[in-house]
C-alpha cells in the first residue's frame, strides 16, 4: 500500500502530445458548492489487507461479506464475486489485488480487497466485514461531504484471522482446537487458514499471533479539491478561468506558457493535506484529456 505523504501544495503535470487541450466539465454531482445538502452523495471505500499470507482461492471460499447500513440503505456485498444486494441506484466495485497492490491475475496469494460503494446519501452508516474464520469487524462511518475510506487488516486485530470455533474472537480455545487438528485433513475448510492444503504449524502460528490482539479499523476522510488556487501565470487559458476547472459550466482551453513543452498546473492547497494520489477526471470527448 502506498505510504501517505504530507503535501502543502500539489503539481499536476499533464504530458501532452499536442500543443493544447480542451476540457469541458459538467458540474460535479458530489462536489458542487451550490448543491443542496439533501441531494449530496459520496462514497465509502474499504481496503482489506491480508497481512497473514493466504491463498486467493482459500479466501474466496471463506465467504467474505461487507454490509453497509444507514440513510435508508442496507447493502450486502460479496467480496468473492462482487455481487451486491440492496444496492439499487448505487455503483459498487470489488477488486482483488496481489501483494503489490495491482489487480490479481494468476497469482496464488492475495494481498488486498478494494471495495467501493458510490452514490450514497450523506449520513451515518454502520460497516461490518465478516467471513468464516475471521472476527467480524464493525465500525460506524460518518459520511459528511465526499467520501470515507476504511482500512482493515487480518494481522492487526481489526479483522483478525483465526476464529476457528466461531465465537467472535481469537482465543486460547481456538489455539487448542487448531492444535488438535494438526496433520489432519478432515477440517481443511476450517483449519487450513493459509490455504496450502494442510493443517500445520503455520496455521497454528497465525492463531498464536492473533490470540488476545484487538485492533480498530482506520478511517480516512478523503475529499475532492473543489476550490484550489491555481497559478494562472504558469499556464495559458482561454474560454474560461482556472476556477472553471473545479466548478464546471465552461469549456476551458489550456496551453503551455511560451517556451514550455509541458502543460503543468501548480495548485496551492490552503492547509496541509495528506494524500496518496490525485485523480483527474474529464469527459470522454474530442480534445479532452
Amino acid at each position: 500500500m502506498n505510504h501517505l505523504r504530507r503535501a502543502v501544495s500539489g503539481l499536476l503535470s499533464l504530458a501532452l502530445t499536442g500543443s493544447f487541450c480542451t476540457i469541458g466539465y459538467p458540474v460535479p454531482a458530489a462536489a458542487a458548492g451550490a448543491e443542496r445538502a439533501s441531494d449530496a452523495t459520496g462514497s465509502i471505500a474499504l481496503t482489506v489487507r491480508f497481512d497473514l499470507p493466504q491463498q486467493a482461492d482459500e479466501v474466496a471460499d471463506r465467504d467474505l461479506r461487507l454490509t453497509l447500513t444507514g440513510s435508508g440503505k442496507a447493502v450486502t456485498v460479496s467480496l468473492a464475486d462482487g455481487t451486491a444486494d440492496g444496492a439499487d441506484g448505487l455503483a459498487v466495485s470489488v477488486e482483488a489485488q496481489n501483494v503489490h497492490g495491482v489487480p490479481l491475475t494468476t497469482e496464488e496469494q492475495i494481498g488486498y480487497y478494494q471495495v467501493t460503494v458510490d452514490g450514497l446519501a450523506t449520513g451515518d452508516y454502520t460497516m461490518a466485514l465478516s467471513g468464516r474464520g475471521y472476527t467480524t469487524c464493525t465500525t460506524p462511518v460518518e459520511l459528511e461531504t465526499y467520501s470515507q475510506h476504511v482500512l482493515m487488516s487480518t494481522g492487526n486485530g481489526s479483522f483478525a484471522l483465526g476464529d476457528v470455533d466461531g465465537d467472535g474472537a481469537v482465543t486460547a480455545a481456538d489455539r487448542d482446537a487448531m492444535d488438535a487438528q494438526l496433520g489432519k485433513t478432515g477440517g481443511l475448510d476450517t483449519y487450513d487458514l493459509n490455504g496450502d492444503g494442510v493443517v500445520d504449524v503455520t496455521d497454528l502460528s497465525y492463531i498464536n499471533k492473533m490470540v488476545g490482539l484487538e485492533g480498530d479499523p482506520q478511517i480516512l476522510s478523503t475529499a475532492a479539491i473543489v476550490a484550489a488556487a491555481v497559478e494562472e501565470g504558469a499556464v495559458t487559458l482561454s474560454g474560461g478561468t482556472a476556477d472553471d476547472l473545479f466548478t464546471g459550466g465552461s469549456t476551458v482551453t489550456l496551453a503551455p506558457v511560451q517556451g514550455k513543452s509541458e502543460l503543468s498546473l501548480p495548485i496551492a492547497l490552503e492547509t496541509p493535506t495528506e494524500m496518496s494520489e490525485i485523480t483527474i477526471t474529464t469527459p470522454a470527448s474530442d480534445g479532452a484529456i
